[in-house]
This record gives structure tokens, sequence and C-alpha cells, in this order.
């Protein structure tokens, strides 16, 4: 059953995950290549876990300088069809 302190804490651990992967964006610059690609993947991954978790600022994903090198990437493409759906299906 969902609660009001069950939902912001959802909201509270899904904003935190969305740090977390603006964090990891900013560590890339130092890092060689082989290690950006991994980070590449593993910041694809956190956002996508954010989103799981009821991450829903679509306005702040879209302009969020954190998430610019992030979406010059082709992870960043099936990150993009399904913030599509999540967005449509927010209304």
């Amino acid at each position: 059953m969902w609660t009001r302190s069950s939902c912001s804490a959802m909201i509270t651990r899904s904003a935190d995950v969305f740090l977390k992967a603006c964090r990891w964006t900013n560590a890339l610059p130092a890092l060689n290549r082989r290690i950006r690609s991994s980070f590449t993947t593993l910041r694809a991954a956190t956002l996508e876990k954010a989103l799981r978790l009821g991450y829903r600022d679509f306005a702040w994903l879209a302009k969020d300088p954190d998430l610019k090198k992030l979406r010059a990437q082709p992870a960043y493409r099936s990150l993009k069809e399904k913030i599509q759906r999540l967005k449509k299906k927010a209304g």
C-alpha cells in the first residue's frame, strides 16, 4: 500500500540516483577512453534506474548540463525512447 511517506521516499531515492549519474558525468574528463566507455554505460544504467524508481523531471533531463555528454552518446538513444514513452504516459 502506498502512503504519502513511501511515495516521498521513492521520489527522494530516484532523485538521489539521478544525482549520482550527474556526479559520474563530471568525473569523466580525467579518465582514459576505455574507462570513459565503462562510465558511459554506468551513467546510462544509473539514469535508467532513476527513471525506474520514479524520477520524472523530464524538463531537467533535457537541459541538465551534467548530462550533456551522456546525451551525445549512443547509449542515451534507448534511454531517450524510454523517456519519451514515460512522458506520454505521464500526460
